[in-house]
């Protein structure tokens, strides 16, 4: 009987054992009504997702642009401050005929930068062009400046000149698009403007340079830069008549990060600091995936759809919800 006993305690013992730990119940994907938890495959946040500014170049003050929609999602106020989103074509603001084409992406290296870190650079067409005249898309940040700038034909022949750059806040005819907002290294954003129209500073400007038509026109170097720093972003071309069209540069032309990459689509539908509205600039605090920063190893939550054991109770198991989709449920 006595060894009956034991082994039956022995047995209920093993059955206590087997219940302690706290398991993850699965639920559905129903079950989460918002996104909050921005994914560890969004572009880097501020600082790491530049090494330059358009302000200040390599020393990070100042400030820089920043893409459309990352101020506030599409259709909130606030989403169309910034510059045009990467790879997409825009109209000069002040002339209906002409147009550029943006880098083609914001997450690598997005602009030419001329100053007295980065003394030369080209622009190199991703093919040879016919054209009479060319609109540079650029703009001087923390002042204006005046470059050097070579331009090469097809058959080696090369015509020559300096282009003057006015600061980003100086405006007047020549401005090709209002960013309505910039932001700082730390995430500031100043100067911001709530308008639905992109004619606010700071400014990008469409510099024009005529050119002959013998031959072809390969790149434009810029050189010797006097002043402040030079920001170049892309070129339109002329050939005849009163339209300006798009000449796509190669993306190797751009040697620095100036631009603060917006997430296309918005990474979250709410956040933990102001619920659904995303119109908040530096308000919209939530939280976000571990290796959204960089080197920031343990930093942020449990990777997406990770089992994970409670620090304070070991023994408690759970599971993070699919953070590309909605993780997360509302009590309000």
């Amino acid at each position: 009987m006595k060894s009956r006993l034991i082994s039956l305690l022995l047995t209920c013992a093993g059955l206590n054992l087997a219940r302690a730990d706290f398991n993850p119940v699965a639920l559905t994907p129903g079950s989460y009504s918002y996104g909050i938890v921005v994914p560890a495959s969004t572009p880097a946040p501020l600082p790491y997702c530049i090494n330059v500014t358009a302000g200040n170049g390599v020393g990070l003050g100042d400030n820089t642009y920043y893409e459309q929609s990352l101020y506030a999602p599409p259709g909130q106020t606030g989403s169309n401050s910034g510059i045009p989103v990467h790879n997409t074509v825009f109209t000069n603001i002040n002339n209906a005929n002409m147009t550029f084409l943006m880098p083609p992406g914001y997450t690598v290296n997005n602009e030419l930068m001329i100053d007295s870190t980065f003394t030369s650079g080209t622009l190199t067409f991703s093919s040879a062009t016919a054209a009479t005249n060319l609109a540079i898309l650029c703009t001087g940040g923390g002042g204006s400046l005046t470059v050097n700038y070579t331009v090469t034909h097809s058959d080696n022949s090369t015509e020559t000149g300096v282009l003057s750059l006015l600061d980003w806040f100086t405006g007047g005819s020549t401005v090709a698009w209002g960013a309505n907002g910039r932001i700082s290294s730390g995430g500031g954003y100043d100067h911001y403007n709530s308008s639905p129209v992109n004619n606010n500073p700071p400014y990008l400007y469409a510099n024009t340079i005529t050119v002959t038509g013998a031959a072809p026109i390969v790149s434009i170097e810029f050189d010797t830069p006097s002043g402040n720093h030079g920001n170049f972003f892309a070129v339109s071309g002329n050939s005849a008549g009163a339209n300006w069209t798009p000449i796509p540069v190669n993306a190797a032309s751009y040697n620095v990060m100036g631009i603060v990459p917006a997430a296309i689509p918005y990474p979250v539908t709410a956040t933990m600091d102001n619920g659904t509205n995303l119109a908040g600039g530096n308000a919209l605090n939530t939280w976000f995936e571990q290796g959204f920063v960089p080197g920031g190893v343990s930093a942020g939550l449990p990777a997406s759809g990770s089992v994970f054991n409670s620090q304070s109770q070991p023994t408690h198991h759970y599971q993070m919800g699919n953070y590309s989709t909605n993780n997360a449920s509302s009590l309000t």
